[in-house]
């Protein structure tokens, strides 16, 4: 089992209602931020889904509350969804409820999948490496390699000169748990790819100067 401080953090039904709230609940002030670029994140990711054959098994790493599950099942792929936080999980069960195509919900390490190889025709990871530090990132990866046939779908955050300074001054202003707190450079990404026998086929920010969010569309073959 891997470590990292999101693994403990996410163990808690306060922290799983809060996540949920921001992304399904009222719109507010305190939540137009995250729901803006959630909304930008979302069209990024779609874009990319289109790139993908249809209608395949996909394992939806860190589902976290299922927001990407449900926009799996709506795209009519059948879905594994896993997830280190059975808190988390249990909103999954809410959110998809009513849609077609949910084959499982388990509770998994990232890093150690208790799936055989090649089980997938493609994989999602949204917002969980940005939390993991680099050794852990390329473990996971690996399992990515493992167990896709032909695609993935990830999201890394990233920085580079103008976001170091901004989140600095960010953080100077807003305390609290940082969103970014394992960024990679875009060279460091590539190269995790490419470690982990992945090969980089197209990537997009997903809100250019606002947020360190980088999606990529990925070849296990």
């Amino acid at each position: 089992m891997t470590k990292y401080e999101g693994k403990k953090y996410y163990q808690s039904e306060k922290v799983a209602k809060k996540y949920n709230t921001q992304y399904e609940g009222k719109l507010s002030l305190r939540n137009f931020r995250i729901r803006l670029i959630g909304k930008f994140e979302e069209l990024k990711f779609k874009g990319f889904l289109k790139k993908v054959p249809k209608n395949g098994k996909v394992l939806d790493i860190a589902c976290g509350t299922g927001r990407y599950t449900r926009i799996l099942l709506q795209n009519k792929f059948i879905v594994t969804a896993t997830d280190i936080s059975k808190e988390m999980i249990e909103f999954t069960k809410k959110n998809s409820h009513g849609l077609e195509g949910l084959a499982d919900i388990k509770i998994a390490d990232a890093a150690k999948l208790p799936f055989k190889n090649n089980s997938f025709d493609g994989i999602t990871c949204i917002r969980l490496y940005q939390r993991v530090p680099h050794s852990e990132r390329v473990l996971m990866l690996k399992e990515i390699k493992r167990l896709s046939k032909d695609w993935a779908i990830v999201f890394f955050g990233l920085e580079n000169s103008f976001l170091r300074i901004r989140n600095k001054v960010r953080r100077f202003f807003i305390k609290g748990r940082p969103s970014n707190p394992y960024p990679a450079t875009r060279e460091e990404m590539l190269s995790e790819i490419e470690s982990a026998g992945l090969k980089f086929i197209k990537g997009s920010w997903v809100f250019p100067g606002l947020a360190s969010g980088y999606i990529s569309l990925i070849d296990c073959r």
